[in-house]
C-alpha cells in the first residue's frame, strides 16, 4: 500500500508462504512539488486469510475496530524495499493461529477441509460476551482470550449447523432451543440445547465433566456420552460426523443421534 492523504493506494498483492515468507511488487506515486517527494509512501495491509487443501478461512474485524493490521511505513522510497521480519503479536493473529490450528485438526481426523469458507470475526462488537458460532459466522469479542480448545469448539458448532440445515433451519433451531445463553458443563437445559453444547465439548475434547448415564438435558453427560460411544463403537471421528451430515434436521438429541448412530454402524 501506499499511503497519501485520503485513500490510500493498492499497489499490489502477494500471499505468504509456509514460512511467512512473500514479495510484492507495485508501483505508486505521490502528489507533491518536489521530485523527490514523488515517490511513494508503502506500507503492509494485512489479511489474515488462509486457503489450502485442509483449510479455507478468513479472519476479520470491523472498521469500526480499525479494520485490517498494517505494518510500519516506509517513506519516499523506490526499487526494492525490505521490510524485514513483521511481528503482528495481536488478538487477530491469535485468532488466525487458533483456527490455523483447529481447521488443520479437522482436516487429520476427518480426512477432508471444513465443507465450506469458514468466517471469522474478531473483536466483534456485537457479541454476547463470549466466542459463538452462526451459521456463517464465528464471532470473538474483544478482549476475550482465545484457546485452542475453544477455536475447536466454536468450530464443531459451525459444522455442525451447516450439517443439520440452511440459515432458516439454523434460526428456529436458535428460538427452539434457546441457543443464546449462559451455560457450563453442568447446565440442565433441554436436549436440543445439550446435545448442540456437548457435541462441541466432545469434538474439543471437553468430556471429563459429564456423567455418561446421566439425564441428556446436561450438555456434559452428552459430550461424556457421544465420547464413550466412540470407543466402544471404534467409531471414527470421520465417521462420527458422517452420522450428522447424512442425517440433515433430523438430529436435535444425544438419542437422536444415537438412534441415527446404530442404524449406521450397528452399534450406541
Amino acid at each position: 500500500m501506499d499511503e497519501d492523504v485520503g485513500r490510500d493506494d493498492h499497489m499490489g498483492s502477494a500471499t505468504t508462504d509456509g514460512n511467512g515468507y512473500f514479495t510484492v511488487s507495485g508501483t505508486a506515486s505521490d502528489v507533491a512539488f518536489r521530485k523527490s517527494k514523488r515517490r511513494p509512501d508503502v506500507y503492509i495491509r494485512l489479511d489474515y486469510r488462509h486457503s489450502s487443501a485442509r483449510a479455507r478461512f478468513e479472519v476479520d474485524r470491523s472498521v469500526l475496530r480499525g479494520g485490517k493490521e498494517d505494518s510500519h511505513k516506509f517513506s519516499d522510497k523506490s526499487g526494492n524495499v525490505n521490510f524485514g521480519t513483521l511481528h503482528f503479536n495481536t488478538e487477530m493473529c491469535t485468532v488466525y493461529q487458533r483456527f490455523y490450528d483447529a481447521t488443520h485438526d479437522f482436516y487429520s481426523r476427518v480426512g477432508y477441509r471444513v465443507p465450506f469458507d469458514l468466517k471469522i470475526t474478531a473483536q466483534a462488537i456485537i457479541n454476547g460476551g463470549a466466542p459463538f458460532a452462526l451459521h456463517d459466522e464465528i464471532r470473538i469479542p474483544k478482549g476475550k482470550k482465545l484457546s485452542s480448545r475453544t477455536a475447536k469448539h466454536e468450530l464443531a458448532h459451525a459444522v455442525r449447523h451447516r450439517y443439520d440445515g440452511g440459515l432458516a433451519h439454523f434460526l428456529k433451531d436458535v428460538a427452539q432451543f434457546v441457543y443464546t445463553r449462559n451455560h457450563n458443563c453442568k447446565s440442565n437445559t433441554n436436549h436440543g440445547f445439550a446435545f448442540n453444547e456437548g457435541w462441541a465439548e466432545y469434538w474439543a475434547g471437553d468430556t471429563a465433566c459429564g456423567d455418561a448415564n446421566g439425564t441428556k438435558k446436561v450438555e456434559g453427560n452428552v459430550a461424556t456420552a457421544l465420547k464413550e460411544m466412540q470407543t466402544r463403537c471404534r467409531t471414527s471421528d470421520r465417521n462420527m460426523w458422517e452420522v450428522l451430515r447424512r442425517n440433515k434436521g433430523k438430529i436435535h438429541s444425544y438419542s437422536s443421534y444415537a438412534s441415527k448412530h446404530r442404524q449406521m454402524h450397528n452399534c450406541s
